[in-house]
């Protein structure tokens, strides 16, 4: 619960206005003070949970206040909300905010959530509609506890969420009509919204927004596991079903200790494990924390559920443990090698068996088994078709063939292909290996991340050297998530080695029969001007002074937190020249670009050509400092450039705005241009 900065619960301005107003009396006022500040509860539930105002009637008082609906805890309990509704907002975001999406109404193109904050309406609109990449947001009461337990449910899986407030709810729901939201005038009609039917009273539909752009959120699913079984390994990845309540007269069973564990935390731990076990592959090391990353960017463009996104993803991580052998085996060599094929036959099912004894996802289980099938049928194990096959099976098949394409020199092509040619070569074999739909996924989501990150990282590459490999591991994983392209070396020798097309150092000092000061001589002897950081155990004063007299861009202390490590990293690379970045707007769109320089803070100037036409965006530091296209300058220029659908874009970051034109934040404006085109298009 977050509590006010004088230490009084969520919701005092409530209370005091229902004491104000007559609704409850002094001493309703106290028990409901102390019992939320002893229970930790917002007080719209202690209220509740005391009975001193019956939920309808407490809901139905604050729509009235905020301009707006209610939906009760039955209704939402009952709700069963569409799966591509909770993809527009990542969990992370309604967990801090405490918001539940309920339902986007396509005809309308509404988004409606309900939200526990009703004070901060305005600028939480504004919030739902820039992370949510929607144009419209309407926003309902709810009791708070009701939003928790449905994003408990919706987000995290948990089938029972809502069992313990329906035990405390005192009203019956009102009965509601199917038609559209109600228009709110001075004095509204306040009524309750039924997730079910889809509908509220019949008073007129609320005005249409624009479509929104596809959702690229990333929210994550959840499990329990008990502490036995996370001492032994074993995961348990559903959420047990609730046990109905016991008897008044029947003494509580005491449950035994459980330890509830976010997905995202056991994922992050099975990447790091999974790491450790991969070191000494040489130009796979990592590999399989990249297959999990790209099955999770292809789960979502595909809008698969969070469970399915994170049983997909968990298969990434584990579909090479115990695959030991010659060959690396993928889908496509399996299908063109008879060795690799023969090989396969016999491994394919070793991760299955080494994690039979944990409660791992069906998904993931049938991921692993069947990921050598085939489109055609012609595969193995059970010579599965087209859609027979799992489809997270086929989806790390094609991810799995991708990456060893693109990042591995010893595939079939002997080289590392661009992703542009490993998906030409993925699209040779659709409807045979690979399923086209996911080929065509996978093409979208590599193209487009490839803009990205041009656009936010140069995609610079970092060498770490430290005999340690527990040290290097944790900095691999972090500095990998945000894009960098990281190689390894245990001491000086392999770290010359690899040092080709390297932009920047992380070292530790203690590196065997020549230190990390002798590696920094050598590579300026080289005549190699990289920004070296030292990650070392020696934090004595001479030992620091040494380092930065040689030279060194920052010195760290271990043990050093791999998320700071990583920060400064990327603040180092951040200082050194950037480069020109173009691409198509049939691959990423306007506003997308516009978004991720503004989200980057970048400095520039982007260029766009479409059908004969030229328009410019000057950013300053993530600010649109001016626009040209068509005549226009200014914000027009900016709203018409919008409209823009294909074409190429340019950025050249060398470009430094002279005066800032446009005053507006990009969120406004971008929100501002969409309103107009819906307009427009009417």
């Amino acid at each position: 619960m977050t509590r006010t900065a004088a230490g009084l619960p969520d919701g005092m301005r409530i209370l005091d206005r229902l004491l104000q107003e007559g609704r409850i009396v002094e001493d309703q006022y106290q028990s409901a003070l102390v019992h939320a500040r002893g229970t930790g509860a917002h007080i719209v539930d202690a209220l509740v949970q005391l009975g001193v105002i019956a939920e309808a009637e407490l809901l139905k008082r604050l729509a009235s206040w905020y301009q707006t609906q209610f939906v009760t805890t039955e209704k939402l309990a009952r709700a069963n909300i569409d799966r591509a509704v909770t993809q527009i907002l990542p969990l992370a975001f309604v967990e801090r905010t405490q918001v539940l999406p309920i339902r986007h109404d396509r005809r309308t193109h509404t988004l409606m959530v309900v939200a526990k904050d009703l004070e901060a309406m305005a600028d939480l609109e504004k919030q739902i509609a820039i992370v949510g990449q929607v144009r419209k947001v309407r926003i309902l009461a709810a009791r708070p506890a009701a939003i928790e337990a449905g994003i408990a449910k919706h987000y995290l899986g948990r089938a029972g969420a809502f069992a313990p407030l329906l035990r405390d709810s005192k009203s019956e729901p009102p009965q509601f009509g199917a038609g559209g939201l109600s228009r709110l005038g001075g004095n509204p009609k306040v009524t309750g919204y039924d997730p079910l039917s889809g509908g509220l009273d019949d008073e007129g539909p609320v005005a249409p927004s624009p479509p929104r752009r596809a959702s690229k959120t990333e929210p994550p699913a959840s499990f329990t596991i008990s502490a036995p079984e996370l001492a032994a390994g074993l995961a348990a990845f559903e959420a047990p079903p609730v046990p109905a309540p016991s008897p008044p007269s029947a003494p509580p069973v005491p449950a035994a200790p459980e330890l509830h564990v976010r997905a995202d935390d056991f994922l992050e731990t099975t990447q790091v494990l999974v790491a450790l076990l991969e070191r000494d592959r040489g130009e796979l090391r990592g590999h399989s924390a990249r297959v999990a990353r790209l099955c999770r960017k292809v789960g979502h463009r595909l809008t698969l559920s969070p469970s399915s996104v994170f049983a997909l993803e968990l298969a990434g991580h584990l579909h090479d443990v115990g695959k030991t052998g010659s060959y690396h085996l993928t889908p496509l060599n399996v299908a063109r090698y008879e060795g690799h094929r023969l090989q396969a036959q016999k491994t394919y099912a070793t991760p299955v068996r080494l994690f039979e004894s944990a409660r791992l996802p069906s998904e993931t289980l049938a991921a692993l088994r069947h990921m050598f099938e085939r489109y055609d049928g012609s595969g193995f194990p059970d010579r599965l078709a087209g859609k027979d096959v799992p489809l997270a099976a086929r989806i790390l098949a094609s991810v799995e063939t991708f990456l060893d394409l693109t990042t591995h020199a010893k595939n079939p092509y002997r080289k590392k292909l661009d992703p542009t040619e490993a998906c030409d070569i993925l699209d040779s074999f659709a409807g045979a290996v690979f399923d086209p739909t996911i080929c065509a996924a996978l093409r979208q989501v590599v193209t487009g991340d490839d803009l990205r990150q041009k656009l936010l990282e140069d995609r610079k590459t970092v060498l770490l050297v430290d005999p340690d490999p527990e040290d290097t591991a944790l900095l691999d994983v972090r500095l990998g998530a945000l894009g960098f392209e990281v190689r390894v070396a245990r001491d000086v020798p392999e770290a010359l080695e690899k040092i080709a097309g390297v932009d920047a150092v992380v070292t530790e000092v203690e590196l065997g029969d020549r230190d990390g000061f002798a590696f920094l001589q050598k590579l300026e002897r080289m005549g190699l001007k990289l920004p070296v950081l030292f990650l070392t155990r020696r934090g004595d004063s001479a030992t620091v002074n040494r380092g930065f007299e040689l030279g060194a861009a920052d010195y760290v202390v271990k043990p050093a937190s791999p998320d700071v490590v990583a920060a400064k990293v990327r603040q180092i690379l951040s200082k050194s020249a950037s480069r020109g970045v173009s691409g198509s707007l049939s691959e990423m769109s306007l506003p997308d670009v516009i978004q991720v320089l503004s989200n980057g803070r970048k400095t520039g100037r982007l260029v766009v050509r479409s059908n004969g036409k030229v328009g410019e965006v000057h950013f300053g530091d993530g600010m649109i400092w001016d626009a040209k296209y068509d005549g226009h300058r200014g914000e027009e220029a900016f709203y018409g450039m919008l409209a823009v659908v294909g074409g190429e874009f340019e950025l050249d970051p060398a470009f430094q705005p002279k005066r800032r034109v446009i005053q507006d934040a990009t969120e406004s404006l971008l929100l501002e241009g969409m309103r107009r085109l819906d307009e427009a298009e009417r």
